[in-house]
């Protein structure tokens, strides 16, 4: 009897045990349901432009629009766009989603370097390129020329820079200055100048003067004559002194002369090549003269102070 009352007990004992188990099962938290849809925000992270918040589906990507140049993506003047992120994640189109995020836009902070060609030095200098700060020109440094002149470099203040030379400013805009050193060895020569009437003049072409150095040649070119009215024929004559020529004086010693046929319109390139032994200072300028209408061109398009060109000549 003893025997069966125990088996009871014990049986007993071990259904309440179920039974508990069961009840706490069953009053426990239930699952989350899974999202049907996530929602993706986006944080601009300084720019003015605010993006709307989108729903995808979950394991949905975001459109490409929203990355590169789409028309989703921020602006931020003086910045450039480099992508979003997902706390420490980098987001790209590939990304998919499982639950909603909020997206912050990385920004590379820009700079714009202009060019200048100095303080009364005619043409028109480089366009102004924009890159990253904290990087250099590279590709983008341009080299320009100058007839006559040897191009050092770009500068700020004293500062050379180079195309390696890493830019950081504390402004959106900086400016370089190019540095020139005349070149006495090339001369510069202006095959492609403007014709001399009516009234391109020899101080204008050569708003420097010209150094030489002795004994070595050089060109002066840069004076082309298209007349395109009278008949006979052309001739310009390059005159040399050692004494700025006075108002209406011509006198010199001839060192070129060239002419044009009876040809219209008359094409006469005025170009002298010459070279100088001594040192010193030495004035030169180009009569043209238009035989058939029996006009000194020079008289009416050139004045004598503008016609002038002075020439420097250094030691070897």
């Amino acid at each position: 009897m003893k025997k069966k009352l125990r088996l009871t007990c014990l049986l007993f004992a071990l259904c309440s045990l179920l039974f508990a188990i069961l009840l706490t099962a069953c009053g426990g938290e239930e699952e989350p349901a899974d999202e049907t849809t996530v929602t993706i925000t986006f944080d601009t992270n300084g720019s003015p432009n605010k993006v709307a918040s989108v729903q995808l589906e979950p394991g949905g990507k975001l459109p490409a629009s929203y990355f590169g140049t789409g028309n989703k993506v921020p602006k931020y003047p003086g910045n450039r766009f480099d992508g979003w992120l997902n706390g420490s994640t980098p987001v790209t189109a590939a990304t998919t989603f499982t639950k909603s995020a909020t997206l912050t836009a990385q920004w590379v902070r820009q700079i714009t370097v202009s060019f200048s060609f100095g303080a009364g030095v005619s043409g028109n200098p480089p366009r102004a390129v924009t890159i990253d700060e904290g990087t250099a020109l590279g590709s983008k440094y341009p080299t320009p020329a100058r007839a006559g002149w040897e191009f050092e470099g770009w500068f700020f203040n004293d500062t050379l820079y180079t195309n390696s030379t890493i830019i950081n400013t504390d402004g959106e805009t900086f400016t370089l200055t190019a540095r020139w050193k005349e070149d006495i060895d090339h001369p510069p020569e202006y095959a492609d100048a403007p014709a001399i009437h009516p009234g391109r003049h020899l101080a204008e072409v050569y708003p420097d003067g010209l150094s030489v150095k002795a004994g070595v040649e050089f060109t002066i070119q840069g004076l082309s004559s298209n007349i395109e009215r009278g008949g006979g024929f052309l001739t310009a004559k390059w005159y040399r002194a050692t004494t700025p020529p006075e108002q209406n004086n011509y006198s010199g010693t001839v060192v070129s002369q060239q002419s044009a046929s009876d040809a219209l319109p008359h094409d006469l390139s005025l170009k002298c090549t010459t070279n100088e032994q001594a040192v010193g200072e030495f004035w030169y300028w180009v009569e043209v003269n238009n035989y058939n209408e029996k006009a000194t061109i020079t008289k009416n398009a050139l004045t004598k102070t503008m016609n002038q060109l002075k020439v420097t000549v250094t030691g070897n």
